[in-house]
Parts: structure tokens; sequence; C-alpha cells
């Protein structure tokens, strides 16, 4: 049917109200690295503010490319501000030159 494999990745993120909510990415190009960010200050995973991002590695075209699937909290949210996970995963992206996509 496809006539590339499609590589995936998948982390669910937690609990709300019986349902299981997670972020995944989907890749025509093998994976090369996988890494689970946290973002909030809880990580409980029965807690629904506890906020990640999933981040892969690939090779495309000789180029390494880092791709961001995230998950934050609401702008205004007292205990968990959106503003405050942004300032976390902008470090870690920052750290190195690939091409970056969110």
């Amino acid at each position: 049917m496809f006539e590339e494999s499609i590589f995936a990745v998948l982390y669910f993120i937690h609990i709300i109200e019986n349902t299981e909510c997670g972020i995944a990415i989907l890749s025509k190009y093998p994976i090369l690295d996988i890494k689970e960010i946290p973002l909030s200050s809880v990580s409980d995973y029965n807690n629904w503010k506890t906020r990640k991002a999933l981040g892969i590695k690939v090779l495309v075209n000789n180029e390494m490319i880092r791709i961001f699937s995230v998950h934050m909290g609401w702008w205004d949210d007292v205990d968990e501000p959106f503003a405050q996970q942004w300032q976390k995963l902008d470090a870690i992206i920052r750290e190195k030159d690939d091409l970056i996509f969110l």
C-alpha cells in the first residue's frame, strides 16, 4: 500500500476521565533519536496538567532535522503557564544548530 515505510512514535501523557491523551510523530524517514521532554513542573501520569514535548531526529537529504510535537498548558494557567513551558522547550531546541520543526 505504501511505497515507503512509515516510522512512528507515540507517547501517552496522562489520563483525563479514563481517557489517555498523548502526542505522536509520524515520519517516512527512519527515526534516529527520540526524546521525551517534560515541560510542566508536574509529571504525574494521572494529573491532567502534565505537559511534555516529543522530539525525534531524522536525516533528510544529508541534513539532520529535529521535529517536535508538543502539548503545552494554557497561556493564563496559574499553576502551569504556557510561557514557562515554552522557556523550557526553547532552551532545549537552541542547544544544537539542526533544522527544527515544531
